[in-house]
């Protein structure tokens, strides 16, 4: 598996244009692009089944193309369910807690999901440039670098909406109609 491992840590390395980087680094204007990417890149690789964050209640988030709707406490879940409780299946009709694992509603951890998740933090380290590769490796816990928690801790430094626009972007939905 060394030679497929190697493929899947590449990340974005082969496009230097589209690598993640800090507020004020050169790529801090195509985020948005350097997302897209890192998104192909999992695909292609296997690996985006990680970022699929199915909640409790069943609904299913895909951070790579609704990274706003992800919270860190419902990627946490998602991460502890993933390695160790199990996922759970759409629509629900149990938790997978409790001695729940392995019923019809629940899927068992995967040792793959493992994998997927170490494998995807290191392509999205290898997707940052130098600064805020270092910056990550030094603020967050050596235990979150697998994804997604490492892709939300990326989201979260490299965006930062200043309150006014947020308080312009409310403004324009409260004037919409229903």
């Amino acid at each position: 598996m060394a030679p497929i491992e190697n493929k899947c840590h590449l990340g974005l390395r082969d496009t230097p244009e589209l690598l993640f980087s800090m507020p004020n680094g050169p790529n801090a204007n195509v985020v948005v692009s350097s997302i897209a990417a890192f998104e192909e890149q999992m695909i292609q690789h296997g690996m985006e089944g990680v970022f699929h964050v199915v909640a409790a209640d069943g609904t299913i988030t895909y951070m790579l193309q609704e990274p706003g709707r992800c919270t860190s406490s419902a990627i946490d879940l998602w991460c502890v369910d993933l390695l160790t409780t199990g996922v759970i299946q759409a629509p629900p009709t149990a938790t997978c807690t409790g001695g729940m694992l392995g019923t019809p509603t629940c899927h068992l951890p995967c040792k793959y999901d493992r994998i997927n998740m170490l494998w995807s933090g290191e392509a999205l380290l290898n997707s940052c440039t130098d600064a805020l590769k270092q910056d990550l490796k030094l603020t967050v816990d050596p235990d979150n670098h697998f994804d997604p928690k490492l892709l939300m801790s990326v989201f979260t430094k490299i965006y930062h909406p200043s309150q006014s626009k947020i308080e312009s972007l409310k403004e324009k939905l409260k004037k919409l109609s229903v």
